[in-house]
């Protein structure tokens, strides 16, 4: 609980670290191999993976987001890759492998700017996103905290942009939260030709049978005023051909931020029912705890290797 990805509690080496590795197998460090990237755009022993981490809250609970650039031709092949998360320690404690998901795309628009976003829906209550806007003020300040909905990205109750009656408010289930939990949720800032990038994973709780497909998604100017809007709509890839290398990418971070998600959160459940937490046990879907476990002398044995570059095990 209360780790901050940003500071000295995650300094040892994969501390707090969240990966996509090359192999397509949980069962044991050599089946997850090396970080996942190509190698030939980087200089040795440089990692884009190294500077990803989550910070965790009271609870234990973290929801962790991130753009790579792990190469064209890498993001093509993501299917079945194994994700795995570390501890503060820099201990693996978490894996799962990444799997195809509905994707939900919607172009946003306003009277002067204009953008886009992917999104997928994760576990019971979760929707995770990546999008960028344009034609925003620039160079602007964000200040969620002093300004109600200030540089917010949310998705909204209603299906339809044409006034804020058919937007509706934010979509999230009052009866599972003391406060909006999109309150903070939007892009830092803008640049100086009014661009900005976001990404996160919101619970919204609500269960799955309740899709945020069809909902509005909107992006606020840094006044919190509304400035574009969009309809949610599962994504065709007939007739978006021009689209596919850039969806690559955006899917690869979305399954980065869906899975990684969950398996921190299961993981975070298995230790607080669980006081026996001596020995590692990596299987396909999920991490336990068990005392005279086989795997440990596997571990044991590549730890002192992990997280170099793909040629090595990590």
């Amino acid at each position: 609980p209360n780790l901050d990805g940003e500071t000295d509690d995650c300094s040892a080496k994969n501390a707090c670290g969240v990966h996509l590795h090359s192999g397509r197998s949980c069962a044991d460090v050599m089946s997850q191999e090396g970080h996942y990237f190509d190698t030939s755009m980087f200089e040795m022993y440089e990692d884009p993976w190294a500077k990803e981490k989550y910070s965790s809250d009271d609870n234990g609970d973290a929801v962790f987001d991130g753009i790579v650039n792990i190469g064209h031709s890498y993001a093509r092949d993501l299917d079945g890759r194994a994700f795995v998360v570390h501890a503060d320690d820099g201990s693996r404690i978490g894996c799962g492998t990444l799997a195809e998901a509905p994707l939900l795309v919607s172009s946003l628009s306003g009277f002067k700017q204009e953008g886009e976003v992917f999104a997928v829906e994760s576990g019971e209550d979760t929707v995770c996103f990546v999008g960028t806007a344009s034609g925003l003020t620039p160079n602007a300040e964000c200040k969620p905290d002093a300004v109600p909905n200030s540089c917010g990205v949310h998705v909204h109750e209603g299906s339809g942009c044409e006034n804020k009656a058919a937007q509706g408010n934010h979509w999230y289930n009052p009866s599972s939260f003391d406060e909006d939990p999109w309150r903070s949720v939007g892009y830092e800032s803008t640049d100086e030709i009014g661009k900005a990038v976001f990404s996160r994973c919101v619970k919204t709780g609500y269960p799955s049978s309740m899709s945020v497909q069809s909902k509005a998604f909107i992006v606020h100017e840094f006044d919190g005023s509304r400035a574009i809007c969009g309809k949610l709509e599962l994504y065709s890839e007939k007739g978006n051909a021009r689209k596919v290398a850039m969806l690559s990418a955006v899917c690869m971070a979305l399954l980065c931020i869906a899975v990684g998600y969950l398996k921190l959160c299961r993981k975070e459940r298995q230790e607080r029912s669980h006081d026996n937490t001596t020995d590692l046990e990596l299987t396909q879907d999920s991490v336990k705890y068990r005392d005279d476990d086989p795997m440990e002398k596997s571990i044991e044995q590549f730890r002192d290797d992990q997280d170099e570059p793909e040629h090595e095990m990590i």
